[in-house]
């Protein structure tokens, strides 16, 4: 029994410690560039009515300037489309800067009839994201800024609203605030904002303010927030904080004009940005300012009406652009002629390579159709955005074949990663019985002239030979040593420009997967065109790779996802989309990546654990209030969790629960969704998810209760050490013969209780803990030194039972860390935590220590300890039911405890007190 629970304590905190070391280490250099201000920055204060100063004192409205602008602004001038910056969990104001900074100076160089005034909120840099109290006033204090903000101009005016992390749920929440007029926002941006739920919900508040926003948006989406564009864009992996996938719109509200997007996926981005990064992230920066210029009217300088076009708009900046940096309304010439000078090429070989240094003169480079085919053209560094069309080729003088006219594809094509970030790399793809259907009998490809690099690579091949669906390795292959699992080997002679493969087996967001691509021969002419871009059909979370040139050279792809698998697309697969080099041949190789799955698993799962490992100790100490009622004797908490039922309660009758509610379609009034339907729902459930959680959390109790023991058993050394010093006597315990009730206890933890009520519920519960602590160890140290002389007895075990109740009330000191939090950086505002979520239950834990401070605690008498630990029993089961998704009723469930255990000795105290005055 030793060797397996030791072994399984040590493996749980290497898995945790290497899942937590990946997740937060484990992800791609930062690409973002740095975005630079020309002038120094100023905020300028705008002053609020006295009303909304005086109601609330710790917010504040900035409108964001520079230089000359800023002077514009001091003076009242405001003429621009107001943009209003709403920061986050912690978040400042002055994150507006780059956002205004950019505006300003585009709004220059384009020679804008328009600009925009960036209107920033400043929330105290209030911790939002982990504390619900304070949503409620941010919300309030927003919508006055928004009235304000309409009251400064002249004529009737539309807000922009962009929120950064809790930032962008404020701004969703704000349109289902009662009594907002909607129509005053046509038009959301939010960056890593998590839509979905908190990170981890710490109390009702934050949960409820969720489930609210969500439910409303759900309901009114189609209706009276139908108007809304909401563009929501994640930071990927990079992201520690919020993941991605919380950062997606709820399905039912993601239709037209809602956008749910990861930064690797957007079209000039393609990079993964962290949780403060996102802000100033040059390139994404860009691409909202220009996707800001674009969707207003320039006629009448007001946020274009037209949903449709609206789409088109953001859906071109944030999802697929073909070229150029802003949308052009006007649509391009559908036909275009083509002159006979320049050099005309006919390419009938299945793949061929352009290149030149430089451009003198038009190059017409023409590719043949055939029915069966399908043709892909990648171009880099051509300077026109017309560069690919489809026509029918005639026969000129001298034989030479060329085009008169033909019909413009070029917005058929898509910008993708280039290693140049100053030229732009494009490509097409497309079947060739399309065009030959239109009467078209080539393709092709237009090249302007420039003086800078041109590479063009094409290829005609058939999607049957190119579509391979590979099965991904098991977990047990690589536990075996057998190797990476060999994919595809692509040769020299193929000349392959385009591979697509589909990915199965990859469908749970634990799974990680390394592709290796080795670049193996490359002939000369190879300018390393080699990239390899990982796409979830379901979701926009593209990552691209460039493929490294050289012989022998590794590119590995991490593929993960960030957004499960809807069950409606069950049957669509990852896909990894190549287009080579065609001088190099290539061989892809795949292997399960154990680290990374751990740290997949530790970044999506890793919250639950507390609920698991609160719920193993609440068994092992309904273990030890049975082994009182049968022996007299309360073993230690060590001994207690080794027993093998928990596995039953805490994992098997979780599951039949589930499945059968499930199963059953049923639902009870009144009683919450459980854990298991809220993880399905969200997709991050799976079948063996418990027995992990129960492994991890079983290893991670035992580290935890041995940590605190030693601790206890080591200051009870010391105080039995410093008490027989300096007091000359063996200080041993002695037991009363009559009962006794000291209201030295009741007294303090009435004034802990107090505390409390008066200033907050986390910290007279910190207090008690303290209190605890002290005499806990004092209470351990008489217990060991009589034991050690006197053998173990009933008295001698006592310190086991508050051991537990100490152990319980280690976690919730921890969970009320959020509320403390917030009430000290609020302190000079306030000195009471308003809207404390933790005040019932931690009032409830102080005053039962009323009780369990008394002496001959636990009580000898034998009265309900078998009916109480079936109570504690059935809460543990509750705990690992509810409270795993939302961590405050773990906090409510350890509350239960401690009031149903200090009830239960209470009353065998007194029992025992009349049967002491009887005797």
């Amino acid at each position: 029994m030793e060797k397996w629970k030791w072994a399984i304590s040590l493996i749980s905190f290497i898995f945790c410690l290497t899942g937590l070391f990946e997740y937060l280490t484990h992800f791609e250099a930062n690409r973002c560039e740095m975005t630079y201000m020309f002038e120094k920055p100023q905020y300028i204060r705008i002053t609020m009515p006295s009303p909304v100063m005086h109601k609330f004192p710790r917010y504040k409205l900035f409108i964001y300037g520079e230089g000359r602008y800023a002077e514009i602004l001091r003076n009242g001038q405001l003429e621009g489309l107001p943009v209003l910056f709403i920061p986050g969990n912690a978040g400042s104001h002055r994150q507006v800067r780059s956002l205004g900074s950019v505006a300003l100076r585009m709004a220059e160089s384009l020679r804008s009839p328009f600009h925009f005034n960036m209107f920033s909120v400043d929330l105290n840099e209030e911790l939002s994201g982990i504390y619900g109290g304070v949503l409620n006033e941010q919300i309030e204090f927003v919508h006055e800024c928004i009235q304000h903000i309409r009251k400064m101009y002249k004529k009737n005016v539309e807000i922009i609203l962009v929120g950064h992390s809790m930032g962008g749920v404020l701004a969703r929440a704000m349109l289902v605030h009662e009594g907002f007029n909607t129509a005053l926002v046509p038009l959301i941006f939010t960056q890593a904002s998590p839509h979905i739920a908190s990170l981890a919900s710490f109390d009702s508040a934050l949960q409820d303010f969720f489930t609210r926003v969500n439910d409303i948006w759900r309901n009114k989406r189609n209706s009276t927030l139908n108007h809304v564009s909401v563009v929501s864009v994640g930071g990927g992996e990079r992201d520690i904080l919020v993941q991605s996938d919380l950062t997606q719109l709820i399905p039912e509200a993601n239709s037209i004009n809602s956008i749910s997007v990861v930064s690797t996926a957007v079209p000039g981005v393609w990079a993964s940005t962290d949780h403060l990064c996102i802000v100033w992230c040059k390139q994404l920066v860009m691409t909202t300012v220009r996707a800001l210029f674009d969707v207003v009217d320039p006629k009448s300088h007001t946020i274009i009406q037209d949903l449709a076009e609206r789409e088109k708009i953001l859906k071109y900046h944030f999802l697929r652009k073909y070229g150029g940096k802003h949308f052009v309304r006007q649509p391009k010439l559908h036909r275009q002629l083509f002159p006979s000078s320049g050099t005309w090429i006919l390419k009938e070989e299945l793949s061929w390579h352009f290149y030149k240094n430089k451009v003198l003169s038009y190059n017409f480079i023409l590719l043949p159709l055939f029915e069966d085919e399908t043709i892909i053209v990648v171009s880099d560094g051509l300077v026109k955005e017309d560069w690919v069309f489809a026509c029918s080729a005639v026969t000129k003088g001298n034989d030479t074949i060329l085009c008169e006219e033909g019909e413009n594809l070029s917005n058929k094509g898509e910008l993708i990663l280039s290693r140049e970030r100053k030229t732009e790399k494009k490509y097409i793809q497309y079947p060739a019985k399309d065009l030959l259907m239109k009467g078209h009998s080539h393709l092709l490809v237009q090249i302007s002239p420039s003086n800078k690099m041109v590479d063009v690579i094409g290829e005609r091949y058939k999607e049957i030979s190119r579509n391979k669906t590979v099965r991904l390795p098991s977990v047990m292959r690589n536990f075996l040593n057998f190797g990476p699992t060999q994919l595809l080997t692509i040769p020299l002679s193929e000349g392959a420009i385009f591979y697509k493969m589909f990915l199965s087996g990859l469908q749970e967001l634990w799974q990680a997967y390394s592709v290796i691509i080795e670049t193996r021969i490359c002939r000369g002419g190879a300018h390393g065109q080699g990239l390899i871009t990982f796409i979830v059909p379901w979701s926009h979370e593209d990552k691209s790779y460039h493929i490294r040139l050289g012989m022998g050279a590794l590119t590995r792809v991490t593929a993960t996802l960030h957004f499960p698998q809807p069950a409606q697309l069950d049957n669509r697969l990852p896909q990894l989309h190549m287009i080579l080099d065609p001088e190099c041949s290539y061989n892809i190789r795949c292997e399960f990546s154990v680290k990374e799955s751990i740290g997949q698993f530790i970044k999506y799962y890793g919250l639950l654990l507390p609920g698991y490992m609160v719920a193993i100790i609440m068994f092992a100490y309904s273990k030890q209030l049975q082994c009182i009622n049968k022996t007299g004797l309360c073993p230690s908490l060590l001994l207690a969790a080794q027993q093998l039922s928990s596995f039953v309660s805490l994992v098997i009758v979780p599951v039949v629960l589930y499945y059968c509610l499930r199963s059953f379609n049923l639902h009870v009034p009144l009683v919450p969704s459980s854990d298991d339907l809220v993880l399905q729902q969200r997709g991050l459930h799976f079948l063996g998810l418990r027995i992990f959680l129960y492994l991890i959390a079983y290893g991670l109790v035992i580290l935890q209760v041995l940590v605190i023991s030693s601790l206890v058993i080591l200051f009870g050394a010391l105080h039995q050490f410093f008490m027989r010093r300096f007091s000359q006597t063996e200080v041993t315990p002695v037991t009363e013969k009559k009962p006794t009730f000291d209201l030295v206890f009741v007294v303090a933890c009435s004034v802990l209780a107090a505390v409390a009520f008066t200033v907050a519920g986390g910290l007279g519960l910190i207090g008690g803990f303290f209190l605890q602590f002290f005499k806990l160890t004092a209470l351990c140290g008489k217990n060991r030194a009589v034991e050690n002389r006197r053998g173990i007895s009933s008295s001698t075990t006592r310190w086991h039972f508050h051991n537990s109740l100490y152990s319980l009330w280690l976690w919730a000191v921890i969970l009320t860390i959020p509320s403390l939090v917030v009430w000290v950086r609020n302190f000079d505002f306030s000195s009471h935590l308003t809207h404390d979520p933790h005040l019932l239950p931690s009032v409830v834990i102080i005053l039962a220590c009323s009780t369990f401070w008394q002496k001959n605690i636990p009580s000898s008498l034998r009265w309900q300890y078998g009916t109480i630990s079936y109570l504690v029993h059935a809460v543990a089961v509750l705990t690992v039911i509810f409270g795993l998704t939302s961590m405050y009723r773990i906090f409510y469930f350890i509350a239960v405890i401690f009031a149903a255990v200090a009830v239960q000795q209470a009353i065998a105290l007194c029992q025992e007190w009349k049967s002491s005055k009887i005797d």
